[in-house]
This record gives C-alpha cells, sequence and structure tokens, in this order.
C-alpha cells in the first residue's frame, strides 16, 4: 500500500477501569481526540478460560471510549497510556485503534 492510501485517521478504542474516565478523556482531548463517545459496562471475562489465558482478574464498573484521532497522534496516546496508566501490565487497561478509511459525511 502506498504512502497516500494509509488512513488519516484511526478510531481509537480504550476500556479502562470507570474510575479512569476523567483521566482518559483528560488525555484524549488534549491529544485533539474528536467525536469522544463513552460507554459503561461490566466485564465479562472473569473467571472465564480466555481470562485465564491472559491473565485477567475479575472486571466490574468498565469505561469504554471511542473516539477519532488523526494517525499521527494516535502512536503517541498509545504510547501514554501504556505509560502512564501502565497498560502493559495485568488487570489494566486495554487500547486498540482501527483505521478508518472512505469515510463519508
Amino acid at each position: 500500500m502506498s504512502e497516500q492510501m494509509h488512513s488519516r485517521l484511526q478510531q481509537l478504542v480504550v476500556i479502562d477501569k470507570k474510575k479512569q474516565k476523567d483521566k482518559l478523556l483528560d488525555l484524549l482531548t488534549a491529544h485533539g481526540a474528536q467525536g469522544l463517545n463513552v460507554m459503561y459496562g461490566k466485564g465479562s471475562a472473569g473467571g472465564s478460560v480466555w481470562a485465564q489465558a491472559f491473565g485477567l482478574g475479575e472486571e466490574e464498573h468498565k469505561v469504554m471510549i471511542t473516539c477519532l484521532i488523526a494517525t499521527e497522534n494516535a502512536a503517541e496516546v498509545l504510547r501514554l497510556l501504556c505509560k502512564e496508566h501502565e497498560y502493559g501490565k495485568p488487570n489494566t487497561g486495554i487500547c486498540f485503534c482501527i483505521p478508518v478509511e472512505g469515510l463519508l459525511f
């Protein structure tokens, strides 16, 4: 794929403890995230084979935040989530990006 074909936007998804919501929103807005969507839920991985395989504990009171963010800012946000929120350790948070292509509005 050529450089011109790379997406300029990413959909960023962040799942963490509900009490982290305000810190996460501050981080995302400071890096230009747009179209923020906040959803609350209860994790379902606790006690399952998948949870044990990935070293996850019981999950309750979760927040899932989705947003659109410029590709050049996405890597920095992921780095900060790993560093400041310790997403590299078990039982912290999960984040990932999905390239956005063919956006029409």
